[in-house]
């Protein structure tokens, strides 16, 4: 949203990264929690296990959180939407997950 892009290649290196690219093109990776623990806190979320990223068209642009990118936490009750209150223009996106399932639209694009 406020215009830094995500590559995936940012995660090809990275410790406790899984990637799969879907027969689609669509992207998902995966970062688990530090020590396979289920430890980490964000957005008011406890006890994540692992961090989700879904890029609904891989490659293509904009590869933009927010817009083509959206984030979800797994935890011991289940899959959340990433839980940032953050889905605005100068934002880092992280929370248009949420405001999708809340709003079911993205008229924040608009």
């Amino acid at each position: 949203m406020n215009g830094s892009l995500y590559s995936s290649e940012n995660i090809n290196n990275l410790p406790n990264y899984y990637k799969v690219i879907l027969a689609d093109g669509s992207l998902i990776w995966f970062r688990t929690g530090e020590s396979g623990k289920c430890a980490t806190s964000q957005g008011g979320l406890q006890n994540i296990c692992v961090l989700v990223g879904h890029d609904v068209n891989g490659a293509k642009k904009p590869n933009t959180v927010g817009k083509d990118i959206f984030v979800y936490h797994i935890n011991v009750d289940g899959v959340f939407p990433a839980l940032q209150n953050d889905c605005r223009k100068n934002s880092d996106g992280w929370g248009c997950a949420t405001y999708i399932v809340k709003n079911s639209n993205m008229n924040y694009l608009h």
